[in-house]
């Protein structure tokens, strides 16, 4: 698998406290824990949703919008359906990470982050073996019946197997081939080439998503932001998620 979710010791998830921006005082609550302690966890090995949630929830208190949406994204690969989660990164997100694709592609969309990575792969693993299982029972001879029932089952299997193996190969796609990145500087200047010398194209809010094109050995990287355009910015202003 691609995605490992770990569970806490019994002495550590006290400390895992979920806070719901539902609430007019979540992110004011007086024993919301520092960044640094949930930050220490994940650098000991632990690693789940609950963390990483917390964690921005903590970055929220902080005032550091932009590492805030890095640990919500984090979150969001585990529980792609947290509606807490969701709400928490609309509310503090600029509107430049709030773009919705083309109308037609939206029901697509949907299901394919509806679920995780490993989820997508637990479920083309299942199908995979109920696929195996009802072909060999279909060409086996033990009973008519057993044979008809399976030889009709083979397509419906086969059908979802694609779909879900689509899927995967999409989200595998979007999670581990390419890299994305967040504005931890409010302000940030994208230019049109890797320097201060060349022109300013656009000032990129802190909390911008933008998928990472290339990083440079002279401290610059490319990126694209959702609506398409793409620009140079010093590698120190970013996060990757």
């Amino acid at each position: 698998m691609y995605m490992v979710s770990v569970s806490l010791p019994a002495m550590k998830i006290r400390l895992l406290l979920r806070f719901s921006q539902k609430q007019t005082n979540s992110i004011n609550r007086e024993n919301l824990k520092k960044p640094l302690s949930y930050q220490r966890l994940i650098d000991m090995g632990y690693n789940s949703p609950t963390l990483w949630y917390n964690l921005g929830n903590s970055y929220v208190k902080s005032g550091k919008t932009g590492s805030a949406v890095v640990a919500y994204e984090r979150a969001r690969r585990f529980a792609p359906r947290d509606s807490d989660l969701r709400e928490n990164l609309v509310l503090i997100s600029p509107p430049e990470n709030l773009r919705k694709p083309f109308i037609l592609l939206r029901p697509f969309v949907s299901l394919i982050h509806y679920f995780s990575l490993n989820e997508l792969f637990i479920l083309c693993e299942i199908l995979y073996v109920f696929l195996c299982v009802v072909i060999i029972a279909s060409l086996l001879k033990v009973s008519s019946v057993v044979s008809s029932i399976a030889r009709r089952l083979i397509k419906p299997i086969l059908i979802l197997f694609v779909i879900f193996l689509v899927f995967f190969a999409v989200n595998f796609y979007q999670e581990v081939m390419t890299t994305y990145g967040v504005i931890i500087h409010d302000k940030t200047i994208a230019r049109s080439g890797p320097g201060s010398e060349f022109t300013e194209i656009m000032v990129l809010p802190e909390g911008t998503k933008f998928r990472l094109l290339a990083e440079q050995s002279d401290g610059w990287a490319k990126i694209r932001i959702p609506d398409g355009q793409t620009g140079y910015i010093p590698s120190s202003a970013f996060e990757k998620i």
